[in-house]
């Protein structure tokens, strides 16, 4: 499966994860807060996560 080289994850329960390296495969993706106010990383989510 291509991957996307500037993108790496280690989230294989992702549909979007190649299966045999640790990238995405999607040509971008969507990142989110998920507070008010993003401080730190905990406060993002990578929104283009689909399970398989």
């Amino acid at each position: 499966m291509d991957h996307n080289n500037s993108i790496h994850c280690n989230v294989r329960e992702c549909r979007n994860h190649c299966e045999s390296e640790d990238y995405c495969t999607l040509k971008e993706i969507n990142v989110i807060k998920n507070s008010a106010k993003a401080k730190t990383v905990e406060c993002t989510d990578c929104a283009s996560f689909e399970t398989k």
